[in-house]
């Protein structure tokens, strides 16, 4: 890894997305004097290596690796975009962010470490190192039996002000991202808000909620010159997005309406408010 210099073990998969696999890890002891590693040059050897950690090991030393898979990236964009969730997570952590701003990043998740990779079989990796926290929201709304049809005396629901904290928590994150970044985060959903138990506390029913993966995040405010640019948007939102948290502007009954506006001479252009569609989403989480 490029900042700490260290290798990681990987201990199991956790996830998996559209752009790559998520796996538990930890680092390897520092390498010995005059020794080496051997990089493992086939995911089919990494799998090998797989060992499960066991439960009474200290979860503060396990890290999540994110580790996306750029072989097919012909273009260059893939990479880019991993390249820009890099910058978008340092960003957000320079030194020179202000005092004011340092309660709103502890909502979003700090990147540890980054690195990428060629294999002797030419597979091309980006991998980013992230702390590992056990659980999603969208896993503690399941816990609770709150996301399916059961008997009111099974479920275990947030008092209010537990829902509260929770929200505002994710809306300093995303405000994090908005004033500090300069972005929208363009995916926000329940699978996407983490869930860190403060050691201090040595209680999870006050969760810190940490809003994660910046792969999706665009400007604030795209200009629209030209009915083209608008079913960019809305194809761009369709591969970016999930539908059930997707604002109104980014379906394509306003995309046939915003190309009409466009279409008509000297008609000024128009601008695609992705902040906006982040409040949007922040109401349907």
């Amino acid at each position: 890894f490029v900042k700490t210099g260290r290798l990681v073990k990987i201990c199991h998969q956790t996830g998996q997305g559209g752009f790559g696999v998520v796996y538990k890890a930890k680092f390897l002891p520092q390498r010995p004097k005059g020794g080496s590693y051997v990089e493992p040059s086939t995911e089919d050897a990494i799998a090998d290596t797989v060992r499960k950690s066991s439960d009474k090991d200290d979860c503060s030393t396990y890290f999540a690796l994110k580790r996306i898979d750029c072989t097919e990236d012909q273009d260059g964009k893939l990479f880019e975009q991993c390249w820009n969730e890099v910058r978008i997570h340092q960003k957000l952590f320079d030194d020179t962010t202000s005092d004011r701003n340092y309660h709103n990043t502890q909502n979003v998740m700090p990147l540890v470490d980054f690195s990428s990779s060629t294999t002797r079989q030419q597979h091309i990796f980006f991998d980013m190192l992230f702390p590992f926290y056990g659980q999603s929201l969208e896993e503690d709304l399941a816990d609770r039996h709150l996301m399916e049809d059961v008997l009111e005396s099974e479920r275990n629901p947030y008092s209010t002000i537990q829902v509260l904290e929770l929200f505002l928590g994710v809306v300093h994150g995303v405000q994090a991202l908005h004033d500090i970044a300069g972005v929208c985060h363009g995916d926000i959903k329940i699978d996407n808000v983490l869930l860190r138990i403060d050691e201090r506390d040595g209680c999870d029913n006050n969760p810190t909620p940490v809003l994660m993966d910046f792969g999706s995040c665009k400007p604030l405010i795209v200009p629209l010159y030209s009915p083209q640019d608008v079913i960019d948007a809305c194809e761009r939102a369709v591969h970016d997005t999930t539908i059930s948290y997707r604002a109104p502007e980014l379906w394509k009954q306003q995309q046939q309406e915003t190309c009409q506006l466009l279409s008509q001479s000297n008609a000024p252009h128009q601008y695609l408010d992705y902040g906006r569609a982040d409040v949007w989403s922040l109401g349907c989480v």
